[in-house]
C-alpha cells in the first residue's frame, strides 16, 4: 500500500487492470482518522487504471488506533496525482477489460512476443547421424545445410563428416530463443555451439561437428574441439572406436529455448549408432541414419514417394503430380527441395522444384499442347548424393472432334423427288432436325412477344 495526499493506494507497481479492494484514508471534524471501505453494491470492484477520476462511493468506517468514526468525514477534495490510481468499475467496465486483454493477447501472438513460458510441444527435437566418409544419400539427414528455413551450425560444406546432428524445428507462430544445445554421452559433455540464437516460425535449427574431418587413432573419445563423433564415445568418455558391444549409453540433450531447459533421452540410441561404432561392425558401414523423432527406435532411411502412378488427360489441361517425404518411420521431412523431371514423352526434359511442406509434401503441375505419354520422377539431392522415387506416368490425348456438318443433296439420279435415305440427305431425319434448330428460336420468341402483348392490352 502507498499513501499519497492521504489516501491509501495499492502499489503503482500493478499493470493497469489488476483488480484491488479500495480503502481510503478519511478524517472526521475531530481529527480521528479513518478508513473508508468502499461497499460492493457501489460498484463491482476497483481497477488499476492511468487515468484521473473522483471517488464518488458509498463507504463503510472503520476506526483506526479506536477513535471514534460516528461524525461528520472531511474527505480531501482532490486526493488523486498524476499517477497510477484506483477507480470503480461497473459490469460493462469490466466487459470491455476483458476484451481489452483478449486484444492484447492476440496482437502479442501476431507480433511474436511470448506471453506464456515455453512448453515442450513448442518446438520437435530429432537427432540424425551424417556420415560422408561412406556415403549413402538415403540414410543422410536431410534437410541439412542450405536447405531452405535452416540455420545450421556446423562445419558448413565439409566433405569429411563423421558425427551426431540435433535439430530443432520451431511449431510455434513466432519467434524462439534457443539459447543452448549441450549434449552428454555419459561423463562426456559436447557444448560445441553459440547462445541465443532466434529461430523464426518454421524455422529450424542444425547443430553438428564444426570441424572437418573423422575422429580417428588415439584421439577417439571424448573430444572438445569440435568433432562429434558420438559414435567413438564409450563409458567414462573412453574412446569406444572399433567396438561392437553396446555401450549402454543413452545420450541426453539438454535443450534451453527462451530460457526454459528440457532434457530429452535419446532412447533409441541414434546419436551414438546403437552404442557400439556401426563404422566397424562390420567394417565399412555407413553410419548415417535419416532423422528421427527423440525417443523413437531410429528411422535409418528416406522415402520418396510419387503419385499417382498413372493419370489420363485431355490436351490444354492440367495434371499434377505429388511427392511425398518421410523417413521409414512415416514421419514428414519438412523442408527439403524435391525435384520434378519428365524423363520421355511429348514434355521430355521439363523441371520444377518444389520444397515439401510441414506434411512432407511437394507436387508439381504442368500442361500439355501435344499428345503421348510423359514419364516423370522425383529426386532430392544432398550431401551424401542423390536418391529418387519410381517412376509414374502421364497420358494426354486430344480431345474428341468436332462432328462434320449434313451436306445438302438431292434424291436419286434424274429424279428429284422422293425420300433420300442418305445421311444428311434432304428427307434425313437429321435435316428436319437441323431445319427445326434453324426456326426454332424465332419462333419461341415470337410467341413470348405475342403473349406479353396480348396480356398488356387485358
Amino acid at each position: 500500500m502507498k499513501r499519497i495526499n492521504r489516501v491509501l493506494l495499492m502499489r503503482h507497481e500493478h499493470l493497469a487492470g489488476a483488480l484491488v479492494e479500495l480503502s481510503e484514508i478519511a478524517t472526521t471534524s475531530s481529527g480521528a482518522h479513518c478508513i473508508l471501505h468502499h461497499l460492493s453494491e457501489a460498484c463491482d470492484g476497483a481497477e488499476v487504471m492511468a487515468a484521473l477520476k473522483p471517488l464518488q462511493l458509498r463507504h463503510r468506517v472503520e476506526s483506526i488506533a479506536g477513535h471514534g468514526c460516528n461524525e461528520t468525514l472531511t474527505r480531501n477534495p482532490n486526493p488523486l496525482e498524476d499517477i497510477v490510481t484506483m477507480i470503480c468499475y461497473s459490469r460493462p467496465r469490466q466487459f470491455w477489460s476483458i476484451c481489452t486483454a483478449v486484444f492484447v493477447g492476440v496482437v502479442s501472438c501476431l507480433i511474436g512476443l511470448p506471453a506464456s513460458p515455453v512448453h515442450a510441444a513448442d518446438y520437435s527435437v530429432l537427432v540424425g547421424y551424417a556420415d560422408l566418409e561412406r556415403p549413402a544419400p538415403v540414410n543422410f539427414p536431410t534437410p541439412w545445410d542450405g536447405s531452405p528455413g535452416v540455420i545450421f551450425k556446423g562445419c558448413p560444406g565439409c566433405p569429411n563428416l563423421d558425427a551426431g546432428a540435433v535439430r530443432i524445428v520451431n511449431n510455434t507462430g513466432g519467434t524462439l530463443t534457443v539459447n543452448a544445445v549441450i549434449v552428454r554421452l555419459d561423463t562426456c559433455t559436447f557444448n560445441l555451439w553459440p547462445s541465443n540464437i532466434a529461430l523464426p516460425f518454421g524455422g529450424e535449427l542444425i547443430v553438428t561437428q564444426t570441424v572437418d574431418g573423422a575422429v580417428g587413432g588415439a584421439v577417439g573419445g571424448c573430444t572438445a574441439d569440435g568433432h562429434f563423433d558420438t559414435s567413438d564415445v564409450g563409458p567414462g568418455g573412453v574412446d569406444w572406436a572399433g567396438v561392437c558391444t553396446n555401450s549402454n549409453i543413452i545420450p541426453q540433450i539438454d535443450v534451453t529455448v527462451n530460457g526454459v531447459t528440457t532434457t530429452y533421452a535419446d532412447t533409441g540410441q541414434v546419436l551414438n549408432t546403437g552404442g557400439v561404432d556401426a563404422a566397424e561392425c562390420p567394417v565399412g558401414t555407413n553410419e548415417s541414419t535419416q532423422w528421427t523423432t527423440i525417443g523413437s527406435l531410429p528411422c535409418p532411411r528416406a522415402i520418396l514417394t510419387l503419385t499417382p502412378f498413372t493419370q489420363t488427360h485431355a490436351v490444354g489441361t492440367t495434371a499434377t503430380v505429388s511427392a511425398t517425404l518421410t523417413n521409414s518411420c512415416g514421419t514428414p521431412l519438412a523442408g527439403v527441395n524435391v525435384g520434378f523431371t519428365t524423363l520421355a514423352g511429348p514434355n521430355v526434359s521439363i523441371t520444377h522444384i518444389d520444397t515439401t511442406d510441414r506434411s512432407g509434401n511437394a507436387s508439381f503441375s504442368y500442361t500439355s499442347s501435344s499428345s503421348g505419354t510423359d514419364t516423370l520422377k522425383a529426386a532430392v539431392t544432398n550431401l551424401a548424393g542423390t536418391f529418387t522415387s519410381t517412376d509414374v506416368s502421364v497420358t494426354w490425348t486430344n480431345p474428341p472432334s468436332a462432328s462434320a456438318a449434313p451436306t445438302p443433296g438431292g434424291g436419286g439420279g434424274g429424279g428429284g423427288g422422293g425420300c433420300s435415305l442418305r445421311p444428311g440427305g434432304e428427307g434425313s431425319p437429321a435435316a428436319y432436325l437441323a431445319a427445326l434448330g434453324n426456326i426454332g428460336l424465332p419462333v419461341v420468341v415470337l410467341l413470348v412477344l405475342s403473349v406479353w402483348s396480348w396480356r398488356r392490352q387485358r
